[in-house]
């Protein structure tokens, strides 16, 4: 028998952005799994292109495509620090140590009672920094994609050939 829940609306965990605060690792796991994604492209670098603009178009849309993830985790980690407090934190750590325990305790009490309000997500200056990256990222990634179906046009003869797998796998 389902159980109907005794508050409306439904309150749930939100789950579209890291978590509040984001102590522990997976945020560097997950940076580096992004930046390796694109690096892949990158890894195309001396392929055989039908033309040279191709190939110029291929390196600077692989270049952008990694380029502008690393600045994604650079200003998404800025942001982050923003709304948790975190540059305040090594701003005092550097200038003022006695404010600095007062500091830790303040931002101890926020986090244990701190609400997700519409006003602190997100930091003003994020969108303006997000969006033209996201924009340039989504056409980079276009023109690979098709260009990865475009290289179909020019397929040399010998991917027609076939293969004898038990001349590369051991048999008895």
């Amino acid at each position: 028998m389902p159980v109907i829940p005794p508050e409306r609306p439904i309150q749930r965990i939100p789950n579209d952005r890291f978590p509040t605060n984001p102590y522990g690792i997976q945020e560097y796991f997950l940076c580096f799994a992004t930046l390796l994604f694109t690096a892949i492209h990158v890894a195309g670098w001396s392929f055989e292109f039908p033309s040279r603009i191709e190939r110029l178009l291929w390196h600077i849309c692989s270049l952008l495509l990694f380029g502008i993830t690393a600045a994604f985790w650079i200003f998404e980690t800025a942001a982050s620090w923003t709304r948790l407090g975190r540059w305040r934190t090594i701003y005092l750590f550097v200038f003022n140590r006695k404010a600095l325990a007062e500091h830790k305790i303040r931002l101890a009490r926020r986090s244990a009672t701190m609400k997700r309000k519409s006003e602190q997500l997100p930091v003003p200056w994020e969108f303006a920094t997000i969006t033209p990256l996201a924009i340039i990222y989504g056409v980079a990634r276009f023109y690979l994609i098709a260009e990865a179906f475009a290289e179909l046009r020019n397929v040399p003869g010998t991917a027609y050939l076939n293969v004898q797998w038990t001349d590369f796998i051991p048999h008895i």
